[in-house]
Formats: C-alpha cells, structure tokens, sequence
C-alpha cells in the first residue's frame, strides 16, 4: 500500500475577545476520514472485499486535520453568558471552536466506545456502523444537529423533537459530482482492464465506449445532480435526459421528466446515474424491472444511496455481461468481506468516498464552526432541513 503524504498541520492558537450574546443550547460532532490512497489502492480493496473509505492521493492524508487557514479564518466570537456544549470528532475541530462562550467535547459518534457526554450541538457524519445511529437519540439536552454531509434520513428517526437539524448543503456537491465523473470514465474507457493489462506487462491496446456521443440518464438534479450535469457538458454527450420527483420545465426551456417517465426514458440510455436521495419513493427504484430496459452494454452508476438499488437484482445482469455498473454506494453498507458484489463481472466499487476530498474537508469545517458561532451569538441557523418525514 502506498504511503500517504503527510501534510499534518499546526493547530491555531486562538485568542479571547470580550463576551456577549447567548443562544439556546446545542451540541455539535464533526466527523471526516482522511485517509488518501491513489486509484489502484481501491481496485486492490475490491478484489479482496476491502471496504475502506479514503481520499485521493496528492492532498492532506493527516485523519481529522482541518487546515490551519479554515481555523485563522475563524477568530473568536462575541462570547455569551451561557456556555455552549458543541460535541466534535476530532482535535483540530475543537481547536477551532475554543472561543468565548463554546465548551467543544471531542467525541466521536463511531468509534468512541461509551455514549455521549450531555451537550447543547451536535456536529456529526453518518456513522459507517449503523447501530451508532441510535446514539443521537441519548444525547442529553440535545438541541441542533449538524451533519457533514447533505444526505439527512439516517438520522430523521433518532432526532430529538426540539432539535433543529442542519446538513453541509454547499461543501459536497462539487466532490461528489467529480467522483461521479471519474466513475463514468474510468467504466466507458475500461481503466479497470487497463489495469490488469499493466499488472502482467502486457501491451494490448483496448477500444471502449465513451462518454461523448452517449445519451446520459440522470436521475436527480439537486445540488449533485445539477453538479454532475455541469460536468458532463464539456465532455459532449449526445444528451443529459434529467429526471426528477417533480416534472417541469427550467427557464432555459430544458424540460425535467417526472420519476413516473424513467420506464420510458431507459432504453435510450446508454449511462444511468443515480443521484437521488434514499426515500420511501425510491428504495428500490433500479430493480429486476428497471434493469430489464436497460439497452445492451448500458452503465449504472449509483452516487446517491446504496438502497436505491436492489442489489440481488444488479447481480445477475452484471454477472450475465449485459450490463456494467460503477457504485460509491452499496446496499448493504459497508460491503461484507464475502459479499457477490465484491466479485462480480463489470462493476467498479469504491468505499462511500465521493466527498472525501482535502477540499471537502476545508469546506465542511468553515460551515461547521460557521454553524456553530452563530447558534452561540443567536442567529438562525442555515441550511435547515426542514422535511423531518
């Protein structure tokens, strides 16, 4: 495994100013992985049913480290009388929150082996154990939660009824919208074959598909998927057929499928991807069904979640070579060591690491301690998410 660049950094030392304003209490926990390997190190993983979750080669690979200038940019607050409990994942976060009036507890919602502490805010990613979930729910005194990262259901069911909850709209849809790019290329161009060409030293040129000229099914035109359709434009598909819950037509005249025209619209798909949110509506949307109208050769990328896809109906098609698909996300998640998937013919998997990028990291932490001073100096929180269903 190749060694990851260490770019660990100096926390900031923060200077007190004088106090002020109080806002209701709330809790915070922050959490990011940040480990960065290169291209091969993931297609290794998935030969031997390895699910790690990582960032890229060439940035930051030092775990938990927000960069120096996020922590500067963010000098101390108007202070208040009532202290704020704010529960963060790791060190340098903390560092950044040391301000008048804020009390950060390191605690992280995953790997800590006891319950939380009572504290006011939250700052937390999706845990990769599901069973950590419920822990949000015994947080005492909780009032906010805030989430690294814009997908929210997992959460829905063990929040608090007075707690507010806000996501990291913003900070993600550029990293996950690359990933998604790099997944659609490296399937058309067939980088995985290449791969193994390299491994035996073996010259053997490959003709592929490719993403120009191809007729792109996208699913979800939020903030990932309006990201993703940005990016595809350059690259000069035939045409990006966008599909969302509710059909319209945009001001440019661009007109948007309802979810009820997928069935109609799939056999002119040469690449499908998946950027929609896990709900009742689309759990198990891409099943036996979905997948018999795909045309011959067709890709399924999923960026959204892993439960959108019915994975005992993706197997056979791509065991049979009909199909190929290339998933950030599974179902289940994380990936079992001795799951099909892992196996099967046609399919590139990478751990959950979309966002997972130096980037991605600077970004979330601005809008984590952005959150989070201005709960303390009384200000409405943003980014709220208000579908609590």
């Amino acid at each position: 495994m190749p060694k990851p660049i260490n770019t660990s950094v100096q926390p900031t030392t923060i200077v007190a100013v004088e106090p002020a304003v109080p806002f209701l209490p709330v809790r915070s926990e922050v959490w990011v992985m940040a480990r960065f390997y290169p291209l091969d190190h993931f297609y290794t993983g998935q030969k031997h049913g390895n699910w790690t979750s990582g960032f890229l080669a060439g940035v930051p690979a030092c775990p938990r480290a927000v960069p120096a200038d996020t922590i500067a940019r963010y000098p101390p607050t108007i202070g208040s009388s009532v202290t704020l409990r704010v529960l963060v994942p790791w060190q340098q976060l903390a560092d950044g929150l040391k301000l008048p009036g804020i009390e950060p507890i390191l605690w992280h919602i995953n790997d800590d082996p006891h319950d939380a502490p009572e504290a006011d805010v939250l700052v937390t990613e999706r845990p990769v154990d599901p069973e950590r979930r419920a822990r949000v729910a015994r947080i005492k005194g909780l009032q906010h939660v805030h989430l690294l990262s814009i997908g929210y259901e997992w959460v829905l069911e063990h929040l608090p009824r007075q707690a507010t909850l806000t996501n990291s709209r913003g900070a993600v849809e550029d990293a996950t919208a690359e990933h998604c790019l790099t997944l659609v290329l490296a399937s058309l161009r067939e980088l995985p074959q290449a791969l193994e060409q390299q491994r035996e030293q073996r010259w053997e040129r490959i003709w592929t598909s490719s993403l120009h000229g191809s007729t792109v099914l996208l699913l979800g035109v939020g903030g990932v998927g309006s990201a993703i359709a940005e990016r595809l434009a350059p690259f000069k598909p035939a045409q990006v057929i966008t599909v969302a819950s509710t059909p319209r037509t945009l001001p440019d005249g661009n007109a948007i499928h309802g979810i009820d025209s997928i069935e109609a619209l799939l056999p002119q798909a040469d690449v499908v991807i998946v950027a929609l949110p896990h709900t009742a509506r689309t759990e198990k949307l891409v099943n036996a069904k979905f997948l018999a109208r795909l045309r011959d050769g067709a890709l399924l990328v999923n960026i959204g979640r892993g439960p959108i896809v019915d994975t005992d109906a993706l197997l056979p098609e791509l065991n049979s070579g009909r199909i190929r698909a290339a998933l950030d996300v599974t179902d289940p998640e994380p990936l079992p060591a001795d799951h099909a998937l892992w196996t099967a013919q046609n399919c590139i998997i990478t751990p959950h690491m979309a966002g997972d990028t130096g980037e991605f990291l600077k970004l979330v932490s601005e809008l984590a301690i952005e959150q989070v001073r201005g709960i303390h100096a009384g200000k409405k929180p943003f980014n709220v998410v208000t579908d609590r269903n």
